[in-house]
């Protein structure tokens, strides 16, 4: 302590004798202390720069204490500039002579958000003096960029994205309210918004979730009530969803035996159509809930045409029955309304005979059944009665009856016989024991017929002139009239009942499509009686198809059921094919 005590006196001491020692002045004299040599430069820039605007950035040249060097325009160095991304900066170039009061002062734009480098080089050299980064912030929203897909499915989640931009496009961040936008749909269908509550814009995007139901194109319009900024999507394409259910639509009554349209079209969970049904289906298959099949029993995926088509159906049993479609290999299953099948009654039989015959030989009468409907009857041989034929001449017809049974397709074709060279006309009729069951209303009708036939007979003139007998007179035809197709299985023979070959031109091929083999008979110049499609109660013959070909002929197409040759013989009454 005591130590201490005297070296502190010592110091004092000291400092008196040294003061007294100095001049003593009249003043304190001013010094100025001028900046040393160039060291660097310091780079002055806002903390951010907004995008699409200009900004003021200056360059200080400054000594190592980081003093700036007023009269560096005393140099005569040169300078550049350089910077990253799309920044642009004027000028580029410059020299120490530009700087005023040791600043130098360049201009900084860019329209795109990013974090740009700036450099400052010597002109000769590749190293640089300075490199300081400067940020680029997005301008306030200008519009929304709404992004969607373009195509969706009807019943299915999609998300918009909107995404709020400057009017540069960049990704504006500043906070908008998801509860302040109006959205607003232009289209055919209209989606409706999942999300409960509209959320709020994060990093400048908000995203929304839409279900559409319905089918058609739709865009999407938004708009911020508060900001005003808006925009619109491109249209989305709504399309239908899987398959979900057929509807089936069906008469309610038809004849058995008859053919009857059907309509099946195929929807999705929200009752579209599946308009792709020809592309995505594996087809139909048709059932019923009574004791039959219907024919056909399949209808194939590519015959739907914007997902419905249309089929011709029979059949053959009278009862009430509904028609079950259901989609193959997939256990989607649908059913029509009730359907009322009755039973066909004949109400008139329709002869066609040669022009002319010769008294004592044969001669092919066709006769065909018509029901009330003045339609075909197409199973006539399991469900009609014998049919009676009568002339109005004197002599004898031989044989007066044919069978049902001698029916195929609602169509007889039997050879007679006449004893008596004379005029006449041959009918055909129900015999006694059919027309006790027939309805009152067909009774009367075929009363009414008898009653011409009478008559007709009645005004028949008698002569001792023998003269070829004239079976019934027909206008001449240029084309020849395909009426009946039969099958016989035991002899393996179909037969093409026609009018007449004599100018009839034909071609005969067998054709394979859709996994199934065709005859296909081209007929010219020839028009077509039958009720298209048919299907052949034949073991060999399918389905039956008669279409118009568009040069006043017809293509006949037969579904080959068993693998064979044909062989065509021409007669004067058709064509028969002989399947080998």
């Amino acid at each position: 302590m005591i130590f201490n005590g005297v070296m502190r006196l010592t110091h004092f001491i000291a400092l008196i004798i040294i003061a007294a020692l100095l001049p003593v002045s009249a003043g304190a004299a001013e010094i100025s202390i001028k900046p040393g040599k160039f060291s660097h430069f310091n780079l002055i820039a806002p903390e951010s720069i907004v995008a699409g605007e200009s900004a003021s950035l200056q360059l200080q040249a400054v000594d190592a204490y980081g003093n700036i060097i007023q009269n560096f325009n005393e140099f005569t160095i040169e300078y550049r500039l350089a910077a990253t991304g799309s920044a642009n900066i004027s000028p580029l170039a410059f020299r120490a002579s530009a700087f005023k009061n040791g600043i130098f002062q360049f201009i900084l734009r860019d329209n795109i958000a990013e974090t740009v480098s700036l450099s400052v080089f010597e002109s000769a050299s590749p190293i640089a003096i300075l490199t300081k980064e400067v940020r680029v912030m997005p301008a306030r929203p200008a519009a929304f960029r709404i992004s969607t897909p373009r195509i969706t499915g009807a019943g299915e989640k999609f998300d918009v994205r909107i995404t709020a931009i400057d009017a540069h496009g960049n990704v504006a961040v500043a906070p908008m309210q998801g509860k302040n936008l109006n959205v607003l749909f232009r289209g055919d269908t209209e989606p409706r918004i999942v999300n409960q509550i509209m959320p709020d814009f994060s990093n400048g995007v908000c995203v929304i979730t839409l279900v559409a139901e319905k089918i058609g194109s739709v865009a999407i319009e938004i708009k911020d009530l508060v900001s005003g900024v808006s925009g619109a999507s491109e249209r989305i394409e709504v399309t239908n969803g899987a398959l979900h259910a057929f509807r089936v639509v069906a008469p309610r009554e038809s004849i058995a035996g008859e053919p009857f349209e059907v309509a099946i079209v195929a929807l999705d969970a929200n009752n579209n159509l599946v308009r792709n049904y020809a592309a995505s289906g594996s087809g139909v298959a048709l059932s019923t809930t009574g004791s039959r099949t219907p024919h056909p029993s399949t209808v194939l995926a590519y015959e739907f045409q914007n997902g419905q088509v249309r089929v011709q159906l029979r059949y053959d049993v009278p009862e009430e029955m509904h028609i079950v479609a259901t989609e193959i290999s997939r256990k989607i299953s649908s059913r029509s309304e009730m359907i009322r099948i009755i039973k066909p009654v004949p109400s008139r039989y329709e002869v066609t005979t040669p022009e002319s015959a010769i008294a004592g030989q044969r001669f092919k009468v066709k006769v065909t059944a018509f029901n009330q409907n003045n339609a075909v009857i197409k199973n006539y041989s399991s469900i009609g009665p014998d049919v009676l034929l009568s002339t109005t001449g004197t002599g004898k017809l031989t044989p007066n009856r044919v069978p049902a049974n001698e029916f195929m397709n609602g169509t007889a074709v039997v050879d007679v016989q006449y004893n008596k060279s004379e005029a006449f006309s041959i009918t055909a009729s129900a015999d006694s024991f059919a027309k006790a069951q027939l309805p009152p209303a067909v009774k009367k009708r075929l009363a009414k017929s008898e009653q011409q036939l009478s008559a007709a007979k009645a005004e028949t003139p008698k002569t001792a002139k023998p003269k070829t007998a004239k079976a019934k007179k027909t206008k001449g035809n240029a084309k020849t009239e395909l009426n009946a197709v039969m099958a016989n299985d035991a002899t393996r023979r179909v037969t093409l009942a026609m009018s007449s070959t004599k100018t009839v031109k034909y071609s005969v091929s067998v054709v394979s499509r859709e996994g199934k083999k065709w005859v296909v008979v081209k007929l010219s110049p020839a028009a077509s009686a039958l009720s298209s499609p048919l299907r052949l109660n034949s073991a060999f013959i399918g389905d039956v198809v008669a279409d118009e070909d568009g040069k006043g002929g017809i293509v006949l197409k037969l579904e080959l059921l068993k693998a064979a040759k044909v062989q065509v013989q021409k007669e004067t009454s058709g064509l028969i094919l002989q399947l080998k």
